[in-house]
């Protein structure tokens, strides 16, 4: 390959070579004919291999292998492809064998060099290391999937407030099928009276915050409200930039029944005692007209009783019930 000077006004010359070998990713170049001219360093730690310039063709890798695990011979890879055929493969997969036997998935991106005339003197191929991209893919897959089986809502939504993702448990419980929730304001969801909670919302999201869960209404399709808990978490780009919100929303409906049954209770058991209490302080008033010195004695199960006169009152309390009885 040909190196180039690089000439700039107060800048250090810099080669072609020199350029190429500081990149992060593999790149080699090939002559006309297929035979490698140069490879940088990174080309060099993903084939494992050293390949002899001049005399190694078409791709520096020791062995190379197609995406189904069949044996692939070096003039059939795509930068054998790209010259044979003279045209640009791009994205173009196989998998590298490597003398340590391990195995690498690629893609490579081939493109053909030509001089002034327009003919092809040779051609600089890209090669991408997938490992990485095929593990996130696969954690891809497998959050979508959780996404997708949550009985929980899952919904997210850019800083403008609109659903941007919609699982199948946050069409259960709001109504909207994702194709009349995507692309619609989240206030869909929000009633008129709780609408200054989005603004509030938004903005500690901008800031960076992560809201924890707290209770609060929203409103179904067909306007039914539901009482829901909240979990709102900022959403990042790859360079850290927050581009929207993820809300989890829990319907709290039968928890909100519950503590309602239990209030009800609670009120009709004080509304008993309370009567109870009445008739037997009464009781004790009427009582305390037969005698001026009533002989009372009490009981540890509860039970009480008073004899006035030749007649004695009785007051027992069984299973929490009053009776009084006279003799």
């Amino acid at each position: 390959m040909d190196v180039v000077e690089l000439k700039t006004g107060g800048i250090p010359q810099v080669s072609s070579a020199d350029l190429m070998q500081a990149l992060p990713v593999a790149v080699y170049t090939t002559d006309r004919q297929g035979y490698i001219t140069f490879f940088n360093e990174a080309a060099a730690d993903l084939w494992g291999y050293r390949p002899v310039i001049g005399q190694d063709r078409w791709c520096g890798s020791w062995k190379l292998r197609h995406l189904d695990g069949r044996p692939m011979a070096h003039d059939e890879c795509p930068m054998a492809v790209a010259l044979l055929e003279e045209r640009d493969v791009r994205g173009g997969r196989a998998i590298v064998e490597r003398p340590d036997g391990q195995f690498i998935p690629f893609s490579a991106h081939p493109a053909l060099l030509r001089d002034a005339a327009g003919e092809v003197v040779g051609a600089i191929n890209t090669l991408l290391d997938l490992r990485t991209q095929a593990l996130a893919d696969d954690v891809g897959i497998r959050l979508a999937a959780i996404v997708e089986s949550s009985m929980d809502a899952i919904v997210s939504k850019d800083l403008n407030g609109i659903i941007t993702s919609w699982n199948d448990a946050a069409q259960r419980l709001f109504g909207y099928t994702p194709a009349e929730a995507i692309g619609r304001p989240v206030t869909i969801l929000i009633p008129p009276d709780h609408l200054d909670e989005e603004a509030m919302i938004i903005s500690r999201i901008r800031a960076g915050e992560r809201i924890p869960s707290y209770e609060t209404i929203r409103q179904r399709k067909d306007g039914t409200l539901v009482p829901v808990s909240l979990t709102i978490s900022p959403i990042r780009d790859g360079i850290g930039r927050i581009i929207g919100a993820s809300k989890i929303a829990r319907d709290i409906s039968p928890h909100k029944e519950s503590e309602r049954r239990i209030r009800t209770l609670m009120r009709e058991v004080n509304h008993r005692v309370k009567n109870q209490y009445s008739v037997i302080v009464s009781m004790i008033r009427e009582t305390s007209k037969l005698a001026e010195t009533p002989e009372a004695s009490f009981h540890r199960s509860g039970n009480a009783s008073w004899r006035f006169r030749n007649r004695t009152i009785c007051w027992s309390m069984p299973n929490g019930a009053a009776r009084l009885s006279a003799n």
